[in-house]
């Protein structure tokens, strides 16, 4: 019997290992929408983003789509880049409406990956754990892309 356990937790134990291990995080320049990444000035964001359609001191709205968000303790630095409607894409060409097989032909196995009832969210990170990139898909389908510092 304790033999069995040992096995048993030997077996797990690499399982866990490989699984870790094939986990592929993404590489810091992939965390980005439109060109416009966590961790740059909100200046270079707007020279990027083209016509604001919205601004106030928290988030500046693109008429492209692209909701960008400052860091409160670093103002005047993106914190947070977001996307729930328009055409704009991650470095890797992936876009709302893209099936969730593209996405994952695109970054590989998630990070994380959180169920819900209504939808998935896969998470990719960077390998120094600085910034992430998610995706909510819902019925197979990207419906919103984020990516944002991590403290």
């Amino acid at each position: 019997m304790r033999l069995q356990k040992k096995l048993g937790a030997v077996v797990l134990g690499t399982m866990m290992l490989a699984a870790s291990a094939a986990m592929a995080s993404v590489a810091p320049q992939q965390v980005a929408i439109a060109g416009i990444e966590p961790g740059m000035s909100l200046e270079q964001a707007k020279a990027i983003g083209g016509e604001v359609a919205y601004a106030d001191y928290e988030k500046t709205v693109f008429k492209s789509g692209v909701i960008v968000k400052v860091d409160d303790d670093r103002p005047g630095i993106v914190e947070e880049v977001v996307i729930k409607q328009g055409t704009a894409a991650t470095p890797a060409g992936i876009a709302l409406g893209m099936s969730a097989d593209e996405l994952n032909g695109a970054y590989g196995q998630a990070d994380k990956v959180d169920q819900d009832r209504n939808d998935t969210e896969y998470t990719y990170r960077t390998a120094d754990g600085s910034k992430k990139l998610e995706f909510k898909v819902r019925d197979g389908v990207i419906v919103k892309i984020s990516c944002e510092l991590r403290d």
